[in-house]
């Protein structure tokens, strides 16, 4: 039976329903071609249609940063980017990108101030939808059902972990530990994601997730527990 026509349980919201098919991870982030290797599971109409725009917005807040925007990956899709913000149909992409464009003082490590450049605040409970998503969606992938209700998905940002205390540093490098010597899963040059299932209770679990291949900075990584 092809997805256009199969009903079953959404992995997302677990409403059965009439089921199509949504690409894990979103296929905005890729070029025109996406690579053959993109994920795929079958969710209801409704969640994939509120996640596509949870996907122009993180799209647009990544390729948008200072520190991934040489990535050729990136450069590829900017002119996809700049297109969903003149779109007409979109006017709340584009207003709520403006309305959080300001100036930002520019300092040195050291606190000495260099000027100041244009900056723009970003919804991180918005932006963190769509790893939180694929972790729902791998979950299934691995599991071949979805994530109990009982159990909910956090995401965070890594670069948020810069400059937060030592004891919480320390509990971070904790959680994630049994993730360093294993193996991720690619999508292109795109997306990797690395996994660790909890011996006891296969329901919980650490990801970490990697966007646009920055090891060296954490602006792209995501963790999600």
């Amino acid at each position: 039976m092809s997805a256009r026509n199969k009903h079953g349980q959404c992995p997302y919201c677990g409403r059965h329903a009439k089921l199509t098919r949504d690409h894990v991870p979103p296929r905005a982030l890729f070029r025109a071609r996406p690579p053959e290797e993109l994920i795929t599971v079958l969710c209801c109409s409704a969640c994939n249609k509120a996640a596509s725009l949870d996907d122009e917005y993180f799209r647009l807040n990544l390729a948008l940063r200072d520190d991934i925007g040489q990535e050729p990956d990136i450069v590829e899709i900017i002119p996809a980017v700049l297109r969903s913000l003149e779109r007409p149909e979109a006017p709340g992409l584009r207003t709520e990108f403006l309305q959080g464009v300001r100036n930002a003082a520019v300092t040195t490590p050291a606190g000495l101030f260099l000027g100041s450049r244009l900056a723009y605040n970003v919804d991180l409970d918005r932006l963190g939808r769509v790893p939180s998503r694929i972790v729902k969606a791998m979950f299934y992938r691995h599991h071949s059902r979805r994530l109990p209700e009982a159990y909910e998905v956090h995401t965070y940002a890594a670069a948020g972990f810069r400059n937060v205390g030592r004891e919480l540093a320390e509990e971070t490098r904790r959680i994630f530990a049994p993730l360093i010597n294993t193996q991720p899963v690619s999508v292109g040059r795109v997306f990797s994601y690395w996994v660790s299932f909890e011996a006891n209770d296969p329901n919980i679990s650490v990801w970490l997730m990697l966007f646009y291949r920055r090891e060296s900075s954490c602006a792209s990584q995501f963790l999600a527990l």
